[in-house]
């Protein structure tokens, strides 16, 4: 606001905060900071934790873990502390370091409140992250301990419902990584039944995975590919799950149902997909649900429904840039089997469509990848062939990424 004091801005930033208007709040909150000369220690605990938790929020998990620590360092209401350690956890986790949220998740899990079970169900999205076979027999044993107290209770049926049916959903990857089908499909049942409406798709994904390429996958995909037709559920802006209903899940039920060879499935769910991204053609879902994900988001369960839209990119006319977007995903996503076709499909457009390349840093990545793999396989012609592609952008390259040094 034009001519607020930092007051009125901090007291601002706070409310919106308190209305879920978390990009709002953050705008405020950085607001305040210049007017304040940038010093966070302007800000008090809450102000701090508020800060924090918002840019959680908006995926800023390197920024919100710099103030959610000086929040936890400065002064202030002790019982405020679970709230921020859960969130400077969930941040470390989401932000890609599994590993280093594990201590505070563990140490939040062994005391009762509020936030024993949510730490809980952290520790176990961590454990799944570092490595599920590993991690099985921890990973199960948490999530019935979560199931055996998510009983509803006190008008709390909504936040029990999803924490049940987030450690059941849990308790099926640690099943799965035990080699114990039968239970995962059991459990995923189960959870299936207390969902909300938002969470089930997810669920019903991971079903459909466990039970492989059977008619078993191919009825539940026709079970809530049924259920998306009749009402595709509004995602959550904001909450504790990771289940929620989102682009990627449409996407990858499109993919599923593309593996598993149901044509008709397939085209139901990417006309959905259509509809509700507002694009032309599969290419253009493709490339929207891409843009959507996070950096670090396993992409392969996407790879049919970009295989897709690279096979109909020309009739459906994409633009080259959108062509070339799909082939490095292809290139980054593919099985070894298919790698170097994916590669070679991927320099090929770059060759046609000259003009709309611009070297980027993901570039960079797919050519270290690519040699990696080719000096594995011990091709002399296929790693002439990554060096020739690397050496027409070299001065691209040498800005993007030091690791030029490991091709020489």
């Amino acid at each position: 606001r034009i001519g607020a004091g930092p007051a009125s801005i901090l007291e601002a930033a706070r409310r919106h905060y308190g209305e879920r208007d978390f990009s709002g709040a953050v705008r405020l909150f950085e607001s305040f900071l210049d007017e304040a000369s940038g010093s966070d220690s302007a800000l008090g605990r809450v102000p701090l934790m508020e800060f924090g938790i918002a840019l959680y929020h908006l995926q800023r998990f390197d920024e919100a873990q710099r103030q959610l620590q000086d929040s936890l360092s400065a002064e202030g209401l002790e019982e405020l502390r679970p709230s921020i350690l859960f969130y400077l956890a969930s941040s470390k986790l989401k932000g890609g370091d599994p590993e280093a949220s594990l201590e505070t998740f563990e140490a939040l899990s062994s005391e009762a409140g509020d936030f024993q079970n949510l730490a809980r169900l952290g520790l176990c999205a961590a454990l799944i992250a570092m490595s599920p076979s590993a991690n099985s027999a921890r990973i199960i044993e948490i999530s019935q301990d979560i199931i055996a107290s998510a009983i509803p209770q006190n008008g709390n049926e909504d936040r029990e419902s999803e924490l049940a049916s987030s450690a059941l959903y849990n308790l099926a990857q640690g099943y799965m990584a035990a080699g114990k089908i039968p239970e995962a499909i059991d459990a995923l049942e189960t959870a299936l039944g207390v969902a909300p409406p938002d969470m089930a798709p997810s669920i019903y994904l991971t079903k459909i995975s466990a039970l492989g390429n059977t008619p078993g996958a191919t009825a539940a995909l026709r079970q809530i590919t049924d259920i998306l037709e009749q009402n595709l559920p509004i995602a959550r802006r904001y909450g504790s799950t990771t289940l929620s209903f989102s682009k990627f899940t449409l996407g990858s039920l499109a993919a599923k149902a593309i593996s598993l060879g149901d044509e008709d499935v397939a085209q139901r769910l990417i006309l959905l997909a259509q509809k509700s991204l507002d694009e032309p053609s599969v290419g253009r879902v493709a490339v929207k649900i891409l843009e959507s994900s996070q950096s670090e988001t396993e992409h392969s369960a996407l790879l049919p429904l970009i295989e897709a839209g690279l096979s109909s990119a020309r009739d459906d006319g994409l633009r080259p840039v959108d062509m070339l977007t799909l082939s490095k995903a292809a290139v980054a996503s593919s099985p070894d089997a298919g790698k170097s076709i994916a590669f070679d499909r991927y320099v090929a457009l770059v060759s046609e469509n000259i003009s709309d390349f611009s070297f980027e840093f993901s570039d960079g990545i797919i050519c270290i990848g690519q040699f990696s793999f080719e000096v594995a396989s011990g091709d002399r012609g296929r790693i002439e062939k990554v060096i020739s592609f690397f050496d027409g952008h070299r001065d691209a390259f040498k800005k993007s990424q030091a690791l030029i040094y490991a091709f020489y």
